[in-house]
């Protein structure tokens, strides 16, 4: 038996260190919501949802450590740090296991248990680590792994069940000679000095727990404390386990130090000492007067919380009249939804609908955003009108310190300045909620999506409204304008995804039923409004339920939809029969292919370059040319620090060249060199200037006019570089026409238009 269960679990070493990103990319993770914490003599490490940060005790700095890093992006349920070996052990939801080591800052990543096939996948959570005598005591879904982690490898693997058999392992710890763990079933106890664990049969269940749901177990002091799913903390006594205390709601987490344990429970807090007595209890705080609670320690007098949304909540034992806060800055949570950038500055909001466009569930979820060098901020529900399901964001281009949030449920917010002002509704506006309102909830006003126009005209799209596209004239007059040639059924407007407003002044909407839907002002009978759709396999549109839309520098509209991707080369022919819709042919290794084909579109977007990209469903991000002939690059989980292979939105900011993606697990950003195109070359820099010995990307020269021609020279008036722009900035890595790298010294930057009619010079200085 023992050799068998070796050859299943003893794998070859799989183990990989994790790429760094940092130096182009940049995390927005949440930190609020910290599910374990660690500890080292110098530091705490929280984890959250898929990130972690270390927090100086001394000096109280704070260092976050993600994808960007080199971290997975998965889900995280348990760490722990060992002050022998230097390194923090982070286990995943899925089986994963990475090592980070503080030194270093290397990150090892372990998928032997990952990638067991023996193993269901929705069994390989490691749930709780310990140490012990050198090696780390994994308790996972299936049973207990070891890992060295000196060495950085598995050892045993012991399947603690009757004959053999997988048990969902919750905690161990070790208490007089033996190792105990808490399962699903009962607790297991069995000789820790024992060299056949590997045999099932030195596992016993212990005394009076047979059958009953153990969460956790540790070791304090003289005694052995264990909890259920009861809601009671349990004591070892003799051969049984008593009821010591019980709690009115569930237990989160039970940690032990020297001094104290520490009982999370998901509303409070309870700190006892090593006579199990009770000594200090807490739930709320002045500012705080709803928290919830995921786990706690104990450092000196001090209680660390992690909690679900405040990060750490750091308070005195026996004294919690002051509380302090502690997190880096981010966003509220990680499930973002929509997102815009615009002028260095970004906003998200986190609501929700279902892949038919029903606000269900009611989230009630405020507001993130971050203005040029400065922190994360955010705007509590209550400060947004109590509006839930905050769907899309648009920041106002000819005022970028008005953004517009659209409700699916309350309206449109209007915030100014970061301070909500007002929200339309029925009462104050031409907006109209629907009749039905089957959850009793607000006013049922379901906006989509909200555009300027180049006169700033404010345009909204509502969905099961009769007038579904409705304005806000500059002179503060709404007018509406009905689909109803189109949907003679109100409830068939059931959902709209976004819309966009072309030069003409065309409006073109993506539908869930209809397909892609075109709206003009004039041009119909009695000069009144033209509405068309196009839609299935007659108008080329390979599903009716379209998503994304976008129209790119060159005026055509670019058309996503749950089943691929589709081009207007003549949007302007939208309301004849001269209009076409057209897949994108590329040749896949001399084949011809249709570009995404099939593929589950969430969003295009374009960069100053006139560039796409394609945001998807389950495949992650693709930067594609302008024509899309060409893939620029293709973003995942696995080769970038994207945390998800679902990405729910893309924002482009063409004033810094910052891409913004947003996805299912948290969102990142991807600087680039492509920013819009300058007026002139009055404010043409290099930047970083100086570039530093340390230094190992390119130099990016922006502020440039569209094809602005770019020479590079060495102090003498020897050239280095030439290129020609297509956007407003290029980039310089540094070499000399790519041959060698350039030696320490001032470049002078020579800059000039098309034609040679404006010129600029600029300097970088070079220290090697």
């Amino acid at each position: 038996m023992r050799k068998r269960i070796l050859i299943l679990l003893a794998l070859l070493p799989i183990t990989v260190f994790s790429q760094e990103f940092s130096s182009l990319w940049q995390d927005h993770f949440s930190y609020n919501n910290v599910v374990a914490i660690a500890n080292s003599n110098e530091a705490l490490y929280a984890a959250t949802e898929n990130a972690f940060f270390r927090y100086d005790l001394l000096t109280n700095e704070l260092q976050k450590v993600s994808t960007v890093n080199g971290l997975s992006g998965d889900d995280i349920s348990s760490i722990f740090f060992s002050d022998e070996a230097g390194r923090l052990a982070i286990g995943y939801e899925n089986g994963l296991l990475e090592v980070y080591d503080i030194n270093t800052q290397d990150i090892t990543t372990v998928v032997e248990i990952l990638d067991k096939q023996t193993i269901l996948p929705n069994a390989k959570a490691i749930n709780h680590i310990m140490e012990f005598n050198g090696l780390l005591y994994l308790s996972n879904d299936f049973g207990i792994s070891l890992y060295d982690l000196q060495r950085l490898e598995f050892d045993d693997t012991y399947f603690i069940g009757p004959n053999g058999s997988q048990l969902q392992v919750r905690q161990t710890a070790i208490f007089e000679g033996f190792i105990y763990a808490a399962t699903n079933v009962g607790v297991y106890r069995a000789p820790v000095g024992s060299d056949q664990l590997i045999d099932f049969n030195q596992w016993t269940i212990f005394g009076n727990t047979q059958g009953q749901d153990w969460l956790a177990i540790t070791s304090f002091g003289n005694n052995l404390i264990g909890a259920q799913s009861d809601q009671t903390l349990y004591q070892l006594n003799g051969s049984a386990f008593v009821a010591a205390t019980s709690f009115s709601n569930p237990i989160e987490d039970v940690v032990a130090n020297d001094q104290n344990l520490i009982v999370s429970i998901s509303n409070s807090v309870h700190i006892f000492n090593l006579s199990l007595t009770e000594i200090s209890t807490f739930s709320t705080f002045t500012n705080y007067p709803s928290v919830a609670y995921n786990t706690a320690i104990a450092i000196g007098d001090d209680i660390y919380s992690g909690t679900t949304e405040f990060g750490i909540l750091k308070t005195a034992i026996g004294n919690t009249s002051t509380v302090e806060e502690i997190h880096p800055s981010g966003p509220l949570f990680n499930s973002i939804w929509a997102i815009d950038a615009k002028d260095n500055q970004i906003w998200a909001v986190y609501g929700d609908q279902t892949i038919s466009y029903v606000p269900s569930p009611l989230l009630f979820r405020g507001i993130s955003y971050r203005f040029p060098d400065q922190l994360w901020e955010s705007i509590a529900i209550e400060d947004a009108f109590n509006a839930p399901n905050l769907i899309k964001v648009n920041i106002n281009p000819q005022n970028t310190t008005d953004t517009y949030i659209t409700s699916f449920w309350s309206g449109v917010l209007r915030i100014v300045d970061g301070n909500p002002d007002l929200i339309y509704n029925q009462s104050n506006s031409g907006l109209e909620g629907i009749n039905a309102n089957p959850m009793g909830v607000g006013v049922n006003l379901r906006i989509s999506d909200t555009k300027f126009d180049a006169e700033g005209n404010l345009w909204v799209l509502s969905s099961i409204t009769d007038e579904a596209l409705k304005v806000l004239r500059t002179n503060g007059q709404w007018q509406g304008y009905s689909f109803s040639s189109l949907f003679p059924n109100e409830f068939a407007t059931q959902g709209f995804a976004e819309f966009v407003i072309a030069d003409n002044g065309f409006k073109f909407i993506a539908s869930a039923r209809d397909g892609l839907i075109g709206f003009s002002e004039n041009g119909g009978v009695n000069g009144g409004p033209l509405l068309k759709s196009l839609k299935g396999e007659g108008d080329n549109i390979p599903v009716n339920d379209v998503r994304a839309l976008v129209i790119d520098e060159r005026g055509d509209l670019w058309i996503g939809t749950e089943k691929g991707l589709r081009v207007i080369f003549n949007p302007e022919d939208f309301f004849t029969d001269d209009v076409r819709v057209d897949e994108i042919i590329v040749l896949d290794d001399g084949e011809a292919s249709e570009l995404l084909f099939q593929t589950y579109i969430t969003d295009i977007e374009i960069d100053g370059a006139n560039n796409k990209w394609i945001a998807t469903n389950d495949s992650g991000l693709f930067y594609f040319s302008s024509d899309g002939q060409e893939t620029l690059a293709h973003f995942t989980e696995d080769n970038s620090p994207l945390p998800s292979n679902s990405v729910k939105d893309v924002a482009v900011d063409n004033e810094t060249g910052e891409i913004f993606m947003a996805t299912s697990k948290g969102m990142v950003s991807l600087r680039s060199s492509v920013v819009e195109p300058s007026e002139d070359l009055s404010n043409v820099y290099a930047y970083p200037n100086p570039v530093r010995p340390n230094f190992t990307g390119n130099v990016t020269i922006t502020g440039l006019v569209d094809r602005a021609n770019v020479k590079i020279t060495d102090i003498e008036g020897n050239l280095v570089f030439e290129t020609t722009s297509t956007s407003g900035s290029v980039e310089w890595d540094l070499t000399a026409f790519g041959r060698h790298k350039v030696a320490s010294g001032v470049y002078m930057i020579l800059a000039s238009n098309e034609d040679g009619t404006d010129t600029k010079v600029a300097k970088v200085m070079v220290v090697r």
